[in-house]
């Protein structure tokens, strides 16, 4: 399967990562923030730093609480790379016009199809996409107040930011390779799932649900609720769907039930943290552990 770009909208290159220096991976999501240091030499390995549950109810709270943070685990002169959880971001299918010849088409594209979606001109978020003008591509939209906040936490902390990307894209560009065409990848982060369909060996749609807190306790949940979509969609319904993230351990037991939930982490050669967070776990995602 081709592998998906990085979406230049939401990872700003900002240097080279040093291949045998320590790093910082940065876990942020609505409700809290996670800090994990890695180091790729004399062998690669990772160290929690901190972890904190953010009260933020806007993204000022955010990046407030982001900037104590690393002000209390005292990070400072290195790499950095930011993992937004899916809820920070929008992400999107475009279908590009059936005349498109150049890029701007598909920048026009993304534009009506973000204010359709969203109902809101898309001039405050930063949107990039894996430009396509013969297929349906993914797009990202991020708040520019959001990049511009980081970019200057980053600054103000010593740190060189290598990139700020969404979790749905560092896990795909991690684990792609494990994911079978037909299909459905995904990622989770507290109470959100974004799913992936897959055929073709592209991405060809994309869903994001809200969790109910008994679904974390139904074993059938996910299959149930992607065994509807794809119906909806007049789509096969798939056979696995692969999964990064926090999930809910429940969802992977049972075997036989179509579609069986697959954790794409679980052939990791190095264990995780012992109970491991929900916040490590996003620091983490594209992590080679």
């Amino acid at each position: 399967m081709n592998k998906l770009s990085p979406l230049p909208g939401a990872v700003l290159a900002r240097g080279t990562q040093a291949l045998h220096g320590t790093s910082l991976r940065i876990g942020l999501s609505k409700n809290a923030v996670g800090l994990l240091r890695t180091r790729n030499w004399p062998r690669r390995r990772s160290e929690m730093l901190i972890e904190r549950t953010l009260d933020a109810n806007s993204q000022e709270a955010i990046a407030d609480g982001l900037r104590a943070a690393l002000a209390d685990a005292h990070c400072s002169h290195m790499n950095a790379t930011v993992v937004l959880a899916d809820d920070l971001t929008r992400l999107f299918m475009v279908t590009p016009p059936s005349n498109a010849e150049r890029l701007r088409d598909c920048h026009a594209a993304v534009a009506m199809r973000f204010q359709s979606l969203y109902g809101e001109p898309p001039h405050d978020w930063k949107i990039d996409a894996d430009w396509d003008a013969r297929h349906p591509f993914l797009a990202c939209a991020v708040s520019r107040a959001l990049l511009a906040a980081l970019q200057q936490i980053s600054a103000d902390s010593g740190l060189t930011l290598i990139g700020i990307v969404p979790q749905f894209i560092a896990a795909w560009n991690r684990w792609h390779r494990s994911v079978a065409d037909g299909a459905w990848y995904g990622t989770m982060h507290g109470d959100t799932v974004t799913l992936g369909v897959i055929g073709g060996h592209r991405l060809t749609d994309i869903r994001r649900m809200t969790v109910p807190a008994q679904a974390h306790h139904d074993e059938g949940w996910l299959s149930d609720q992607v065994t509807r979509e794809a119906l909806r969609l007049a789509l096969p319904v798939p056979l696995r769907i692969c999964l990064a993230g926090s999930a809910p351990d429940r969802w992977f037991a049972d075997r036989g039930r179509t579609p069986v939930c697959a954790r794409l982490e679980a052939n990791l050669d190095v264990p995780a943290f012992a109970g491991e967070s929900a916040d490590v776990a996003l620091a983490c995602t594209g992590v080679r552990r």
